[in-house]
C-alpha cells in the first residue's frame, strides 16, 4: 500500500523497510522529537480483517508493558487519516533469518542468541504475556556502537495475555495464525496456550541454528502440522553437527516435548538452563560430542548428508494478472510444457524433480546417482548442463509457438540432508541451507538467466577450465554472498 509523505501526521516516510500479510513497515522520523522510528501501518489486507484493528491496538498495549533491550520498543499509535499506526524502535541491523541465510552460527553464538531471546521471553512471561510467533523471521540482530550486537524480538502482532483467548485468536478465515513450522503441538490442536508454548518455538529455532533446517519441511502446511503431532524428531547428530549432549538432550527431550507440562514453563526456567548448560561448555563439565548412529531410531537411519547441486527454474512473469489476458487451455498448455521441457533437461543429465511450487521446479544433481567415482563436483557440472538444455529447448518452443516465456535459473552447490521420511508421500526429502541459496540468486537484480553460487562456480571452473561458450560477471547478493551471472556465447 502506498503512503504519500504527508498522509501519516507527525511523521516523515524515509522509506520502505518491509512489508507482511496484514501491515507495511516504513523508516519514518518523528517529528516532534526528530527521533527515527519504525513505523508500522495497517495496510489494505489488514483493514479488510474483521479483528485486525483490536490486534493493532492490542500490540501496542502489550509492548509498553515490557521494557528489555531485547523486546522491540512501541512508542505511540495512532489513526491519522484513515490510516493506523504504530511507532516503534528502529532496529538498525538484520533479520536472523536473514544472518542464517549466509552464516552458520557456531556452537557459543548458538547459545548467546538463545540465552539473549529466553532473557526477552522472561521479562514478556512475567507479564503474563506470551508471543506465539517466535522465528528467525521475528528476532532481530541489532547493530551496536558498542561494538557487541543485541538480540531483540520483535513483531507482537499476535501476541495475547494469559487466558484471554478466543476462538478467533487461535483460527481466521480458515487458516491458523501463526508459523506452522515452529508452532508448538498445543496451538495445532487449538489448545490452551502458555509460557510453555514460546518455549517450544524457541526449541525449533535452536534445533535450527545448530542444524541448518527445522525439523519437518513438507510442500504443504497440513502436512508439518501432521508430522508435528506424531513423527520423531531427528536426532541433531544425524546431521553431522557436533551439539552437547546436555544441549541436544535439553533440546529434544524438554523444550521439544510434545506435552507442554514436560517442557521448560517459562522464559525464566529455560534460560537458567542454557546458562548451566553454558558454563558446563565453557569450564569443560561437558563436551561437543557427537552422539553415535546406533543410538538413532531405524525409521530415521536412512538420512544422510551428502554434497549436492540444486537447481531452481523459475518462470518469469508468472502472475495472476499475466494468467487473467489467457485461456486456461492455454495457461494449461504452457505450463505442461514448461514442467515436460525441465523435466527432459534433467533427467537425460542425470538429475532428480524434488518438487515443482507454481512457477518455480526444484530440482537436485548428486542424489541417488552419484555422477562420478572420483568428485562430487561432477554434480555442478551436469546441473549446469541442464540448465542450458533447457534454456535451448526453450527458445525452440517459444519460436514454434510464437511465445515469449523467460526463465530464471539458480544454481547452488553444498551440503543437504537427503532421505526419506517414514510415511510421506515423496520418495526423498531434501533439507538444507543450499536451497535458500538459490532463492537469494533468484533475488538478484540483474536480466540474465543463469545464477551460480560461488561454490558451483569453483567447482566447474575447476572441471572444465570455463568452457569458453560461458561468460561469467561476479555480483554479490543482497546477503552480501558471491554470486555469478553467466551468459551463453
Amino acid at each position: 500500500m502506498a503512503i504519500d509523505k504527508d498522509v501519516v501526521e507527525g511523521f516523515e516516510i524515509l522509506g520502505l523497510l518491509g512489508e507482511g500479510g496484514m501491515g507495511t513497515v516504513y523508516k519514518a522520523k518523528d517529528k516532534n522529537s526528530e527521533q527515527l522510528v519504525a513505523l508500522k501501518i495497517l495496510n489494505e489486507n489488514g483493514l479488510s480483517l474483521p479483528d485486525a484493528k483490536e490486534r493493532f491496538s492490542r500490540e501496542y498495549e502489550l509492548l509498553t508493558q515490557i521494557n528489555h533491550p531485547s523486546v522491540v520498543k512501541a512508542y505511540k499509535y495512532c489513526n491519522s487519516n484513515g490510516h493506523y499506526y504504530l511507532s516503534m524502535e528502529l532496529i538498525e541491523g538484520q533479520t536472523l533469518e536473514a544472518f542464517l541465510e549466509k552464516t552458520q552460527p557456531n556452537i557459543y553464538e548458538v547459545l548467546d542468541i538463545a540465552i539473549a531471546i529466553a532473557q526477552a521471553l522472561e521479562a514478556v512471561h512475567k507479564q503474563n504475556i506470551i508471543h506465539r510467533d517466535i522465528k528467525p523471521g521475528n528476532i532481530f540482530i541489532a547493530k551496536s556502537h558498542e561494538g557487541k550486537d543485541r538480540i531483540v524480538i520483535g513483531d507482537f502482532g499476535i501476541a495475547r495475555r494469559l487466558n484471554i483467548l478466543t476462538d478467533n485468536d487461535f483460527v481466521t478465515l480458515g487458516a491458523i495464525i501463526g508459523s506452522h513450522i515452529y508452532m508448538s503441538p498445543e496451538h495445532v490442536e487449538g489448545k490452551e496456550l502458555t509460557p510453555a508454548s514460546d518455549v517450544y518455538e524457541l526449541g525449533i529455532l535452536l534445533y535450527q541454528l545448530l542444524v541448518g533446517t527445522v525439523p519437518f519441511i513438507e510442500n504443504k502446511q497440513y502436512h508439518v502440522l501432521f508430522r508435528k503431532l506424531n513423527d520423531q524428531l531427528l536426532p541433531m547428530s544425524k546431521f553431522g553437527v557436533k551439539v552437547p549432549i546436555e544441549l541436544e538432550k535439553f533440546i529434544l527431550g524438554e523444550m521439544l516435548n510434545r506435552d507442554p507440562k514436560k517442557r521448560p514453563q517459562n522464559g525464566t526456567e529455560t534460560l537458567k538452563r542454557l546458562l548451566e548448560i553454558k558454563e558446563n561448555l565453557t569450564t569443560g563439565h561437558t563436551q561437543p560430542i557427537l552422539v553415535e548412529n546406533s543410538e538413532m531410531p531405524e525409521d530415521i537411519s536412512n538420512f544422510r548428508k551428502i554434497d549436492i547441486t540444486a537447481v531452481v527454474f523459475e518462470l518469469i512473469g508468472f502472475s495472476n494478472e499475466w494468467c487473467q489476458e489467457l485461456s486456461p487451455a492455454r495457461i494449461a498448455f504452457i505450463l505442461q510444457n514448461w514442467y515436460q521441457l525441465i523435466r527432459e533437461a534433467v533427467s537425460n543429465n542425470k538429475g532428480t524433480i524434488d518438487r515443482c511450487i507454481s512457477d518455480r521446479v526444484i530440482t537436485v544433481f548428486g542424489y541417488p546417482e552419484k555422477l562420478s567415482c572420483d568428485s562430487e563436483d561432477f554434480s555442478a557440472e551436469f546441473a549446469l548442463r541442464a540448465a542450458e538444455d533447457f534454456s535451448n529447448a526453450l527458445s525452440i518452443f517459444n519460436d514454434i509457438y510464437k511465445l515469449h516465456l523467460q526463465p530464471r535459473i539458480a544454481i547452488a552447490s553444498g551440503n543437504a540432508i537427503v532421505g526419506h521420511v517414514i510415511g510421506d508421500n515423496l520418495p526423498t526429502s531434501f533439507q538444507g541451507r543450499v536451497f535458500g541459496k538459490t532463492i537469494s540468486l533468484l533475488k538478484v537484480d540483474a536480466d540474465c538467466t543463469f545464477r551460480l553460487n560461488l561454490e558451483t562456480y569453483s567447482k566447474v571452473s575447476k572441471l572444465n577450465k570455463l568452457n569458453q561458450t560461458r561468460v561469467f560477471n561476479q555480483v554479490t547478493t543482497a546477503q552480501g554472498d558471491c554470486a555469478y551471472l553467466m551468459w551463453l556465447r
